[in-house]
């Protein structure tokens, strides 16, 4: 009788266990002992319209305002991961102080780094083709599929 109560014990704490610690796995090995990649269940895009000042440190600490929007790919599983899997887009040059010569401005955007659901852009600012200041700008996006 004893060891039955031990082995019914042994079931529902395992049983607790199990329920109670939940685990997230993100990635598996299949039948070749080999790590099969993370899938995710959805995938999205959005375009992001973004407005920064950037202090063009060649031209009298100018703060310019640089105008653009980005367009961002990514996936992710409900409540897991989120992934970011590329971004692009474009800037300009909108304001520069009245002061200043207002022609020759020019604005680029690359991605700088993607780190899984942050992704960073840089945005470098041209005066007569000669780089004179960059800012970054960043998104994340999080398990739920939304953008930030």
């Amino acid at each position: 009788m004893r060891k039955k109560l031990n082995i019914i014990v042994a079931v529902v704490l395992t049983m607790l266990a199990v329920i109670g610690a939940p685990t997230n796995v993100f990635a598996m090995t299949d039948a070749g002992n080999s790590i099969m990649p993370y899938d995710y269940d959805y995938s999205g895009s959005s375009t992001e319209d973004f407005s920064i000042r950037v202090t063009a440190t060649g031209v009298y600490n100018a703060l310019v305002i640089v105008r653009g929007s980005v367009m961002l790919t990514y996936e992710w599983d409900e409540g897991y991961a989120s992934t970011f899997r590329g971004g692009s887009g474009y800037a300009y040059v909108s304001a520069v102080p009245g002061n200043i010569s207002q022609d020759g401005w020019t604005a680029t955007i690359n991605v700088a780094r993607n780190t899984g659901s942050s992704i960073v852009f840089n945005v470098v600012v041209y005066k007569d083709g000669s780089a004179v200041g960059s800012a970054e700008i960043s998104y994340h996006v999080d398990e739920y599929g939304q953008v930030s």
